[in-house]
């Protein structure tokens, strides 16, 4: 006798008459399917329906892992990401350029061209290098305030500029000034 490959259920066996075969399916192959529908139709019911939710509670190690994430209400300044220098010290008008892996705050003439300032134009250059030149005069012998000077790199302050540029340095004159952003 011949039967199913997965469920063995039992096949109509072509010796024997309808009649016979129509018992034998009554008696074994029915049962034997309402016996899998059944413990089918068990097993479904355990299970959870398809539209129904939990709480926060009832998924395991879902609190800790919100526990241990950022609050939703957290805001940050620019200045407080990795890659971003100068922010916090930046004067008004100023705008964030991106410089090899970082952003810098700089003047938005500065970010679009190559310019240049006078002393004055620097809050507080010019009382900076007073001071270093003022440090330089006390020296006692004179050969070490020259040398001094041009290690400072002062010659005469009033004549001297400063230059902003994404570009190397060219031109000026000793004692000016070159930042490269």
């Amino acid at each position: 006798m011949a039967n199913t490959q997965y469920r063995n259920y039992p096949l109509p066996d072509v010796t024997r008459t309808i009649a016979e075969e129509f018992f034998a399916l009554q008696e074994q192959t029915l049962v034997m399917i309402d016996t899998d529908i059944h413990g089918l139709m068990e097993a479904i019911t355990t299970l959870a329906p398809i539209e129904h939710g939990h709480e926060i509670g009832e998924i395991v190690g879902l609190v800790d892992a919100l526990a241990s994430k950022m609050p939703a209400n957290k805001t940050f300044k620019v200045a407080d990401l990795a890659d971003v220098v100068g922010a916090n010290e930046a004067s008004d008008r100023y705008v964030l350029v991106k410089v090899g892996e970082q952003w810098i705050a700089q003047s938005a003439l500065s970010a679009l061209s190559e310019h240049r300032h006078e002393l004055d134009d620097i809050n507080g250059l010019a009382d900076a290098l007073g001071e270093r030149l003022a440090v330089a005069e006390n020296l006692d012998d004179l050969s070490d305030k020259a040398a001094a000077r041009s290690n400072l790199g002062l010659g005469s302050i009033a004549t001297r500029n400063i230059t902003v540029s994404n570009a190397q340095p060219a031109g000026g004159a000793d004692g000016d000034i070159w930042i490269v952003v």
